[in-house]
């Protein structure tokens, strides 16, 4: 029978807090993500959003697992008071559960990843820019399965949390792990959600804009962010009005 510690530790209720938190975080995230996207004249989902998805599924599921960590593995309570409550196979379990734990949040990670590189080709319709994002995305997948304690970067708040994180890790001390390791998992536990929601704050636009017209991806790749369809006055390059010789623009 699973041993229930009691939730008495700070780290506990930091990691239960957190997770509460960072839970709720990416899933409102994704959510108005899917709403400023409904507003959008096209409105299927595209691999950029699926993934995303799937990312905060994968990240929701890590917080539920950082709390099974704190309720009946043991985290917050040192080595000697797991083995004298629980025996030694809360320590089993606790080990078992932190290793799942690395792999929803390496497959959490990649998989945001991966929805940034599909988004960026939607928006960068240029074959040399899309082949190197496709690298970049075969990358993403080997270094998330050959080193899934070590992120790739990203934007700088979650590079923040990645090295505090790493500074927790370098203090664990392995013969006291379920003490030493709780500040540890509850940074870790911040990365993935934090990444999904920066990854879904540049799709919110929709919902702030006045007009009901957004602008589409491909738009932005041809300078237009007025989501204007019809005729223009005067071509655009690279997202500028060409100005005539003769309209005095100049003097």
């Amino acid at each position: 029978m699973v041993y229930v510690f009691p939730i008495g530790r700070d780290s506990q209720k930091a990691i239960i807090g957190g997770a509460v938190v960072f839970s709720l975080l990416p899933m409102t995230a994704v959510a108005l993500r899917m709403v400023a996207r409904s507003r959008l004249k096209n409105r299927t989902l595209d691999l950029s959003d699926w993934l995303i998805v799937l990312a905060c599924i994968v990240a929701v599921a890590y917080q539920a697992l950082a709390v099974a960590c704190a309720v009946v593995g043991g985290m917050g309570y040192h080595m000697t008071e797991v083995l004298a409550m629980a025996r030694p196979d809360a320590v089993t379990l606790l080990m078992e559960l932190v290793t799942v734990v690395v792999i929803f949040w390496s497959v959490s990670l990649g998989l945001t990843k991966l929805s940034i590189l599909a988004l960026y080709t939607k928006i960068f319709s240029i074959g040399s820019f899309v082949l190197i994002t496709q690298a970049c995305a075969v990358f993403v997948v080997l270094w998330s399965r050959s080193y899934p304690s070590a992120p790739l970067p990203s934007a700088r708040r979650v590079c923040t949390v990645s090295a505090v994180r790493l500074a927790e890790i370098i203090k664990i001390d392995m013969s006291d792990f379920p003490f030493s390791g709780g500040i540890s998992l509850m940074f870790s536990a911040l990365e993935p959600s934090m990444l999904v929601t920066a990854a879904c704050i540049p799709l919110l636009r929709p919902l702030v804009s006045r007009d009901n017209s957004t602008p589409t991806a491909s738009s932005y790749a041809r300078g237009n962010t007025t989501g204007n369809t019809g005729p223009r006055s005067a071509p655009r390059m690279g997202g500028f009005s060409e100005l005539p010789d003769d309209d005095g623009s100049t003097r």
